[in-house]
């Protein structure tokens, strides 16, 4: 009988994935799901300090064609209880993110206020050099979290703006969410392991290199920016309202 070398390859990883899931300890699997410029990689670093938690950088989404090799894929990647999965939406995936996979998992859903949360965006995009429409940048931001809204399961959601200013109270309360031994919140952070954030693997604006959260001078609109969202703010409420009285 003969068996194709990709048939073989999905034998093995579903054997071992069989494996690793009856007979060794259980690892909780936290997924942080945003938009881009909402303070995933903030978050990620704040909750990255439980003794369960390895500070890795940005993760990708994996899907497989069964549990087993999805749970091993996720499995291997660290050696600690919790494995830690920030990936936000972006422009080439959002219309269907996320994809996540069939296995067990905790899903925090962190959202800020749109206006922040465009103008950021515009600020990151001019520092990489992109550029996208004010109107697809509504779309992105709406589409992604009408989305979010939709998914099952166990799911925590934060607001950033309450991140900010209460961080040692919303990180006690998501330690206990995901199953930390870790009661005290935290403020405080360190780099990940790689040894720094950058754009395209996490935040790589300035304010995360403060190890620390930064409640004040955070005002980064911009007026004329403000009067071209204007035209959208039903749609952006709208959404956003969801989440502020789900």
């Amino acid at each position: 009988m003969h068996f194709s070398n990709k048939f073989t390859k999905v034998l093995i990883k579903t054997i071992l994935g069989f494996i690793v899931i009856n007979f060794y300890p259980k690892k909780t699997i936290v997924f942080i799901l945003s938009t881009m410029r909402s303070g995933s990689t903030l978050l990620k670093a704040l909750l990255a300090e439980a003794p369960e938690i390895q500070h890795t950088n940005e993760i990708e989404l994996f899907s497989a064609p069964n549990k087993y090799i999805e749970y091993f894929h996720y499995w291997r990647l660290t050696g600690t209880p919790i494995l830690l999965v920030k990936r936000p939406s972006n422009f080439t995936d959002y219309k269907s993110y996320p994809v996540l996979p069939k296995i067990s998992s905790c899903q925090i859903i962190l959202i800020r206020n749109p206006v922040d949360t465009i103008n950021s965006i515009v600020k990151m995009n001019q520092a990489v050099k992109s550029y996208h429409e004010i109107e697809d940048i509504v779309d992105y931001w709406c589409i992604t979290y009408d989305n979010l809204a939709k998914l099952e399961g166990k799911k925590k959601i934060v607001l950033f703006d309450d991140l900010i200013r209460y961080p040692i109270d919303t990180t006690s309360k998501l330690f206990s969410f995901i199953g930390s031994k870790r009661k005290l919140g935290t403020k405080t952070y360190s780099l990940p392991e790689s040894g720094n954030w950058e754009w395209g693997m996490d935040d790589g604006g300035e304010l995360i290199g403060q190890f620390k959260v930064i409640t004040e001078n955070r005002n980064i609109r911009s007026n004329i920016l403000d009067s071209t969202i204007e035209k959208f703010k039903n749609r952006l409420n709208a959404t956003y309202d969801n989440y502020l009285h789900p």
